[in-house]
């Protein structure tokens, strides 16, 4: 898959997929982390990250790219 951009309030983020279907996410030049998708115990689709990045901000930017992905 190619790179794309979302907007997360006002705020352009590139995100680029990698091959083990997680996605490597960029403010510009500076590397924000890498999010994969997960679905929890009760099924709901989850967006963890082992990097610095908050874990509402992940799940912020994870719903934008499943939105982008559908």
């Amino acid at each position: 898959m190619e790179p794309f951009e979302i907007n997360l309030v006002g705020e352009v983020l590139t995100v680029i997929p990698q091959p083990d279907g997680s996605f490597t996410i960029f403010n510009g030049d500076d590397l924000l982390g890498t999010i994969a998708p997960n679905y929890d115990e009760s099924d709901a689709l989850r967006w963890p990250t082992v990097d610095l990045m908050g874990v509402d901000y992940a799940q912020q930017v994870g719903e934008l790219i499943d939105e982008h992905e559908m």
